[in-house]
């Protein structure tokens, strides 16, 4: 038999092994909690996979755009003739600045997203090859400002690291208005480029917009000029039906500050109380 003060030890050595055991396995349960255990802020438990029959969380599907560019019937909305568009257009920009107001054509395409663009340089009948302004820093920040009178924007070769430093392609590429060597709109020779008065249209957007007209003209030179616009329109669609389908859908005219019109393809004023000539020439 062990003595006395042996037995006493061993008991002592069982004793302190078994208490810290039973402090171990609490302080496990009490600083490490299981994985399961754990919530968070959006309630879910970190590391745990949903289950796969009817809790699996559904991918969202990115929608898909048309094949083709919106459209509009342009017979199911308020139409206009051409004279009757010029005069609300002309009310609205009562109070504007002559020279700062334009008549812009919006051609609206049946096409293709992808496809084939039409895109060209065209001489108007009745436009006006004149400048409405000229010079560097002050043209620059007439841009900045919005105020930009104009319907095509040349530089002079000298001119042009100037046109870089202003940074105005955010504000002057989506209108069309960027110039280029490639679109002959940086030249040498502003003067002779000016007097050859072709102006680039390109279709953006399933649309191709083109100023038609000044304040000034009468209703019979935007009517000249949207009937050109709209034929040559028409034959670059036809030269492209090989490639894809093209076609115009609607026609609009606005101005610089006021709404867009639907044109019916009729000329004449619908009230006999307001001639021509009420239309012809600046305000």
């Amino acid at each position: 038999m062990a003595p006395g003060h042996q037995c006493f030890a061993s008991m002592a050595r069982l004793a302190i092994s078994t208490t810290q055991r039973q402090v171990t396995a609490r302080a496990s349960q009490t600083l490490f909690p299981s994985v399961t255990q754990a919530r968070y802020a959006s309630g879910k438990a970190k590391g745990k996979k949903t289950g796969s029959k009817g809790g699996s969380s559904k991918k969202t599907e990115r929608k898909k755009l048309p094949k083709t560019f919106k459209s509009f019937d342009p017979t199911e909305q308020p139409q206009f003739s051409l004279c009757d568009a010029i005069r609300y257009l002309r009310a609205f920009e009562v109070g504007k600045r002559p020279l700062s107001v334009k008549y812009e054509l919006s051609i609206r395409l049946k096409t293709m997203r992808n496809g084939p663009v039409v895109r060209d340089n065209i001489k108007l009948p009745t436009l006006s090859p004149g400048a409405t302004m000229a010079g560097e820093e002050s043209v620059f920040e007439r841009i900045r400002s919005g105020d930009m009178p104009f319907e095509r924007l040349l530089c002079h070769e000298d001119s042009e690291n100037a046109l870089k430093q202003a940074n105005l392609g955010r504000i002057l590429g989506p209108r069309g208005l960027m110039p280029s060597r490639k679109l002959g709109t940086i030249t040498n020779n502003i003067r002779k480029t000016m007097t050859s008065g072709a102006s680039e249209f390109r279709e953006r957007v399933g649309v191709v917009r083109m100023v038609v007209g000044e304040m000034g003209f009468t209703p019979r030179m935007v009517a000249d000029n949207v009937a050109a616009m709209v034929k040559e329109i028409k034959s670059r669609c036809i030269a492209l039906e090989d490639v894809t389908e093209k076609a115009v859908s609607e026609i609009v005219l606005s101005s610089s500050h006021g709404p867009g019109f639907n044109l019916n393809g009729k000329y004449q004023l619908t009230d006999p109380r307001v001639t021509e000539e009420d239309l012809s020439g600046v305000m």
